[in-house]
């Protein structure tokens, strides 16, 4: 890691970034201090990769983003005046309320919800979302975290063990071979941590992060975006941002009042997934299970997941006797839980934003897209929206809007690969002889219904 003190070659970078601005396939890498650093090689990620960034000198910043607060990071002219607000408070709109400080934009992230209050997860961090984090220097955060993260050892072992270096649809059968990455492994950690470290580092920065507050509306015109939040109290506050992002999931209240379609599929199957211990006899294996009635997996962490086709969803909150009843269908076991942590319930709908930006407004992560939670691609997906987005939505608060564009030109395809992969996962996974069904091969012809193989 490089001191605070460091000169770091601007000129070297910013002909990095005009060459990827280009869309040009481009491998760089420059010196500092005598340590040689490789930029980013794939166009798919057009952002700053390196380690020092994140500490660098303060006042010091690439040719167009002058830092304005070298001292005091993180004041504005008043507590409801930001160059970006952020809704949501997740991994993404965390990951890019660290993105935007580092290059001295004031910002606020609002989270509805309060803090560690998020159905509890466990995330799966990807080799090219390890690589961007060592580039932010965040890797031996995420890293030591995972070592303090209680009941999975024994499930890391078994993957680092295995021959296997991941699924598709439950298949195990990937091989490992030669990857092109620095980071040969991937990471599992629980949501609540992620977003522990993300806030640790986006309000050490200078971040506002304020939890039990949510958009409730927005007004954008030429300048700027006048956003109400609402508190928990149901006291309303109308606050000025440069720009806003939508970071707020699936359900975005920024994308409803943006006004901005999400087109997509409608399910073909209902999901499961609770956390907590049963009361009683447990015969229930653990890990992947397929039978004719459906999936059901049991992870280290104590979720059980159930997948379940041809059965429609109930429109009532879900419970856990809907849970129980639904690992009865699928492996005949009758369970009760003793305690539960949380239960949700989700399907395969498919969805992507029909444009990630309309004026002033943004959208990343779930808000732009949601999928079947095959094989953790979606965390990744909205990591790398962020990173992506960051540096030029900086610029843009600089006065430079016009590489906004190109997040959506670039970001937008890998999030149509993603769904698309999901989808075959899923047609895969159903039981029986209907899972030779294939899906659509371009994502301007999806529809609420399968295309056939013939």
């Amino acid at each position: 890691m490089c001191s605070p003190d460091s000169r770091i070659p601007w000129k070297s970078i910013v002909l990095y970034w005009r060459a990827t601005a280009r869309g040009a396939a481009h491998q760089g890498e420059f010196r500092l201090n005598g340590t040689r650093s490789v930029l980013f090689r794939s166009t798919a990620f057009r952002s700053v990769p390196l380690r020092c960034v994140a500490s660098m000198h303060p006042g010091v910043g690439p040719r167009g983003f002058k830092t304005r607060r070298a001292a005091g990071a993180g004041m504005h002219s008043n507590d409801n005046d930001y160059d970006v607000l952020i809704a949501g408070g997740g991994p993404v709109g965390l990951t890019l309320a660290c993105e935007l400080r580092m290059y001295g934009v004031s910002t606020l992230v609002v989270e509805r919800l309060a803090p560690g209050a998020n159905e509890p997860r466990t995330l799966t961090i990807h080799a090219r979302t390890l690589e961007i984090m060592d580039r932010r220097d965040l890797l031996t955060d995420f890293v030591a975290a995972e070592k303090l993260t209680a009941g999975l050892d024994e499930y890391r072992e078994r993957l680092e063990n295995t021959s296997a270096r991941g699924h598709f649809a439950g298949m195990f059968i990937l091989g490992r071979g030669t990857v092109a990455t620095e980071q040969h492994r991937e990471l599992l950690l629980p949501r609540e941590t992620i977003e522990s470290v993300l806030t640790r580092r986006a309000t050490g920065t200078g971040a506002v992060v304020r939890h039990g507050v949510e958009v409730v509306g927005l007004v954008q015109n030429a300048d700027g975006v006048a956003v109400t939040v609402e508190d928990a109290q149901g006291s309303s506050t109308v606050i000025r941002a440069g720009y806003v992002v939508g970071c707020d999931g699936g359900r975005s209240t920024v994308r409803r009042h943006a006004g901005i379609d999400f087109p997509g599929t409608e399910p073909q199957l209902v999901s499961r997934m609770g956390l907590g211990s049963l009361a009683g006899p447990d015969h229930l294996p653990m890990g992947w299970q397929r039978n004719d009635h459906g999936w059901f997996m049991r992870m280290p962490d104590g979720r059980i997941f159930t997948a379940e086709w041809d059965h429609l969803a109930p429109q009532t909150p879900v419970t856990a006797e809907e849970l129980c009843a639904s690992i009865h269908r699928v492996t005949g076991e009758r369970v009760q839980f003793a305690d539960v942590r949380f239960v949700s319930r989700f399907t395969d709908s498919t969805r992507l934003a029909s444009q990630y930006r309309t004026g002033r407004v943004l959208l990343a992560g779930d808000a732009a897209h949601v999928h079947f939670p095959a094989g953790g691609q979606g965390a990744n997906l909205g990591f790398q929206d962020a990173v992506n987005l960051g540096w030029k939505l900086a610029a843009a608060c600089q006065g430079r809007p016009g590489l906004l564009d190109t997040y959506e030109a670039e970001r937008r395809p890998v999030a149509e690969r993603v769904l698309l992969n999901t989808r075959a996962q899923a047609a895969l996974m159903r039981p029986g002889p209907k899972s030779t069904r294939c899906v659509p091969c371009s994502p301007s012809s999806w529809t609420s219904t399968w295309s056939t193989t013939t």
